[in-house]
């Protein structure tokens, strides 16, 4: 799988944006979400699901 131009990579800047203890205020992810990262494969295991779900 391709790796996202969005997380940071060892020597580019992002372990040093921040001084330490000062929040970072950046929009990048240091990694994508779970959910993102294997949406196709929830989406397989969702299609194959054919039992029941428990009462709410």
């Amino acid at each position: 799988m391709p790796v996202p131009e969005t997380i940071a990579k060892p020597g580019d800047g992002a372990e040093t944006d921040t001084a330490p203890g000062r929040p970072q205020t950046s929009t990048e992810v240091l990694r994508p979400h779970a959910e993102h990262a294997f949406a196709a494969e929830l989406a397989a295991l969702a299609a194959a699901d054919d039992r029941p779900r428990p009462a709410r």
